[in-house]
């Protein structure tokens, strides 16, 4: 997830604040007062919560929530000032750029990379297709599908296409989106602001997971610091995607977060929607099927996973990964110099300033 994404997964610009006000009136008994108090006091902390902070993560339940656990929540507009005093700058490229990345990380269990398109010269292993018509060409004849393709540099799954077949003789893709002929694909494909695309073979579900909620690819977010001894996972997020989305983004209408217990990855709460509208959830609104207590298969070779490589960037001090539960096991699919605070945040419905890490950003002065 790049630095520059003011928004990190979070999308507050949506709520409206006059109607949460009256919604927390009318439903959690809070004074409009008492919540301008509130707003004005938690805008000053070191969180610096806006007011849409405030109604996103449902601060004005004061039976949830006395005033020093909301103290506890950290805006996403202070990402890029932790990113910036806990990492060294000159780091963040080696993950930013997920060509870069998978070069760096291709010991490890990675989705296949069949080919990559960049107007530029790239040396990554793999076929590099220079033009449109090279890019075509490849999607027409060369292509092992199912594939998902998404942006060397890209934020938040923008941009992201999962290509499911091709009907050869008609010229045609199945898309996330419907059929579409191959040409204009490829066409969106080249014509992208950025620095190419990397073309995977898409994955499967864990069979215990894709049991659950389909064999939709739901990765873990893991969350880390390095204060320059060994790694440590702070929280654990499973992602959770549902049918009519190409990502797990939780930006995502219908996606949901999972708060993941550290010692066994079991399930212990799950929400959707954020704001006034958030729901928790026991059972996935598609399948009916149990999703609090689910248990995240391969765990300790997914967090043993994460724990090693995040010694491969140790400048990257405030890092987080995201990770496939899949039936060969734990494939990584990003690694990101920093990362929302929102996930680990609204999954636990709990702010991410626990003691542990403000001792960390004290280290790094932040």
């Amino acid at each position: 997830m790049s630095l520059t994404d003011g928004t990190q997964e979070i999308a507050t610009k949506g709520l409206n604040i006059a109607e949460c006000m009256a919604f927390a009136s009318r439903h959690a008994g809070k004074s409009y007062v008492s919540m301008i108090r509130d707003i004005f006091s938690l805008g000053r902390g070191f969180g610096r919560l806006s007011a849409e902070d405030y109604f996103y993560y449902r601060l004005y339940d004061d039976e949830k929530y006395d005033f020093s656990e909301k103290q506890r929540f950290l805006s996403e507009r202070r990402h890029t000032h932790v990113a910036n005093k806990c990492n060294d700058v000159r780091w963040w490229a080696m993950a930013d750029d997920k060509l870069i990345a998978n070069v760096i990380l291709s010991g490890y269990p990675l989705p296949h990379l069949q080919a990559v398109f960049s107007a530029r010269p790239r040396n990554c292993g793999v076929k590099v297709l220079r033009t449109g018509a090279d890019l075509e060409r490849f999607l027409s004849t060369e292509a092992r599908y199912p594939l998902f393709a998404k942006p060397i540099y890209g934020v938040q799954s923008r941009g992201a296409w999962a290509l499911e077949s091709l009907d050869r003789p008609a010229g045609m893709l199945s898309t996330h989106d419907g059929p579409k002929p191959v040409a204009e694909v490829a066409a969106s494909i080249a014509g992208a602001s950025g620095d190419g695309y990397m073309f995977q073979d898409r994955l499967d579900l864990h069979p215990d997971l894709a049991a659950i909620c389909g064999n939709l690819v739901s990765t873990i977010r893991f969350v880390l610091i390095q204060p320059d001894n060994e790694p440590e996972i702070l929280h654990a997020v499973w992602k959770i995607r549902t049918s009519d989305n190409v990502a797990d983004n939780f930006w995502r209408a219908g996606n949901m977060l999972a708060h993941l217990d550290l010692e066994d990855g079991r399930v212990q709460r799950v929400v959707q929607g954020v704001g006034p509208a958030q729901v928790e959830l026991e059972n996935h609104p598609e399948t009916g099927k149990r999703l609090l207590g689910a248990s995240m298969p391969d765990w300790e070779k997914a967090t043993s996973l994460v724990l090693e490589c995040s010694q491969i960037f140790p400048k990257i001090h405030y890092i987080t990964w995201d990770v496939a539960p899949t039936p060969a096991g734990p494939v990584i699919i990003e690694v990101n110099p920093g990362g929302a605070f929102a996930l680990p945040q609204v999954a636990a419905g709990k702010g991410i300033l626990d003691d542990r890490f403000r001792a960390f950003l004290r280290l790094h002065k932040c």
